[in-house]
Formats: structure tokens, C-alpha cells, sequence
């Protein structure tokens, strides 16, 4: 089941249940308890139908969900709900139009995060870090906001209050400490710090000696929105033309993998790499700037 994160929000899921004693429903997120379960109860109609109400913040993240329903205490539906945010959306106002249209921009974007395994979603995760004993604490995701810092399980920072004993922003691909004076002076490497005794603790909480944002060895727990806030022009018109490939069946032979065509007026032959990308030669080269290439652990 897909639930699409486009504006205005799908506001309800009607179900078929096999009773009309009263149902119960919980979503849950596969990722683990990044979202608070959502639950509630409902009492199916006439038709033998439950309607489940859809809350706005379960459209806030792309995410794949467990939906359970049970009727007295006997599950009767449970399935894999995925929240997503097309790359494209259709000009077009006709119901029709736009289910066809719904449909050839999910297969292009299947085809998309092919290329780019990671997508152009936005998702909550929870990044486990530890210090380098410098200022700067590195991540390898794409992390767009902070929401919390957690340093040696004690919460340090909020995005969602006003007061935090530190206040953090993003800088090149890395965490950093957010201070008043732009021109501050930050290590970039690990300096030479004193030697830790095992009585170098106050309150339990190791001294930190070094002077740096992120010691050597502490522990950092950070709840993160992870990925694009919004699809990159570039991705949308990506997809537009993979969808304009789909619709007018430019895709055929792409689909059925032909790398010859002989007849007697011509002879088709496709380029090997074609059969890498996503079949259309524009949208490839739009695609490899996203693309990590890491085929060595240390080496880019």
C-alpha cells in the first residue's frame, strides 16, 4: 500500500474488515521508534468498512510503515504502508490522467533510485557517532536538520526548545558547534591533550581536558531529518522526461535488454552502458553528480 506525501494530505484509509465489532489499528515504522506508534480505535459501517483517520505527521517523512488492524484481538489486516514524495506530479487535472500519470512516475522513479540507491527522500534516523577528539564530528549521510544531540546519553541539544546548553548547525558535511564569534579558530585535527587518570570524573561525567566540541571517545547519539527537504529541480525534470520515455514507449528495447537489431535496411546496437543507467542518456548524466563511486573501504 502507498500513501503519496503530496499536498492536500490523503485524510482517511477506508479498509475492508470481515465483522463489525470494533476494529483496532496501529501504524508503525519499520525503522524502529524513530515516530511514536499511532493508534486508534474505529467501528466498521454498514459495507463491513472501516474509515482510519490519516494524521498530517504521518506525511512529515518518507518512511516505510506496519499497519496491523485486529477485531477482537484477532489480527484481520496487516500490511507494509509506504509513505513516499514522487519526484514529479502531473500537470493534469483529469482523474485518469493522473492515476496513469502516478503510475509511469513510480516506475521512474524505481528506475532513478536504481542509479542513486539512496533516493531524494527526506527520513527521520537516529546517526550513532563517536568523538575524534576535534571540532568537527563528520557524517557520510546527507543530514539536513539537526533535532536532537544526545553526548555520552545526555541530552545536550533540541531543536524544539529555546534554552540548550549547545547549539549545533551543519558545515560541509560536518556537525559543528555554533558560536556567537564567526572567526573562532577550530581544530581540524586531534590537538595533543594530558593523559586521563581514572579519578578524572565529576558527577560520573569524564573531564574533558582536550578543549575540542567532540572529545575522543565520546559517545554521540544525533536524531537527524536525513536526505532533500524537497526534490531537486533537476531530479523533477528527471523524471518527467523517464516518465515522457514510459508513456511513449522509448523504453521497449531498453526493457528487453536488445544490443542488436539486424535487418536488411539497418542494424541497431546499443552502447554497453547503456544497460548501467536508466536507459535515457540525459537523465544519466543529470544522475552522476549524485553518484558516489566507493569501490575500495577508504578510497574515493
Amino acid at each position: 500500500m502507498q500513501l503519496l506525501r503530496i499536498p492536500p494530505y490523503k485524510s482517511t484509509l477506508v479498509l475492508d474488515v470481515p465483522g463489525t465489532s470494533e476494529c483496532t489499528y496501529s501504524f508503525k515504522n519499520m525503522a524502529g521508534s524513530l515516530y511514536a506508534d499511532i493508534t486508534g480505535e474505529v467501528t466498521p459501517n454498514s459495507d463491513g468498512q472501516i474509515v482510519i483517520p490519516l494524521v498530517e505527521s504521518l506525511f512529515k517523512y518518507d518512511a516505510e510503515l506496519s499497519l496491523t488492524v485486529t477485531q477482537s484481538n484477532l489480527i484481520v489486516i496487516k500490511e507494509n504502508v509506504s509513505v513516499e514524495r514522487p519526484y514529479s506530479r502531473s500537470t493534469s487535472t483529469v482523474a485518469s490522467d493522473m492515476a496513469a500519470y502516478l503510475k509511469s512516475e513510480k516506475l521512474a522513479r524505481l528506475i532513478i533510485d536504481s542509479v542513486i540507491p539512496e533516493g531524494f527522500y527526506l527520513k527521520k534516523t537516529t546517526l550513532q557517532v563517536r568523538g575524534n577528539g576535534t571540532d568537527y564530528l563528520p557524517f557520510w549521510d546527507n543530514v539536513a536538520n539537526i533535532l536532537t544531540v544526545r553526548e555520552n546519553n545526555v541530552l545536550i541539544y533540541d531543536s524544539s526548545l529555546e534554552d540548550n546548553q549547545k547549539v549545533f548547525r551543519i558545515e560541509g558535511g560536518n556537525l559543528i558547534v555554533a558560536y556567537d564569534d564567526m572567526q573562532v579558530n577550530r581544530y581540524e585535527s586531534k590537538p595533543i591533550t594530558i593523559p586521563m587518570a581514572p579519578t578524572d570524573n565529576l558527577d560520573g561525567q569524564v573531564i574533558n581536558y582536550s578543549g575540542v566540541d567532540f572529545p575522543q571517545s565520546y559517545d554521540y547519539v544525533i536524531e537527524a531529518e536525513v536526505g532533500y527537504l524537497s526534490v531537486p529541480s533537476d531530479i523533477r525534470e528527471a523524471s518527467e522526461l523517464l516518465v515522457h520515455d514510459i508513456e511513449c514507449g522509448k523504453l521497449d528495447y531498453y526493457k528487453r535488454y536488445i544490443t542488436s537489431y539486424n535487418t536488411d535496411q539497418f542494424k541497431i546496437q546499443f552502447d554497453k552502458s547503456m544497460l548501467q543507467g536508466t536507459g535515457n542518456i540525459l537523465v544519466d548524466k543529470i544522475l552522476s553528480k549524485y553518484d558516489l563511486p566507493l569501490n575500495k573501504i577508504g578510497v574515493l
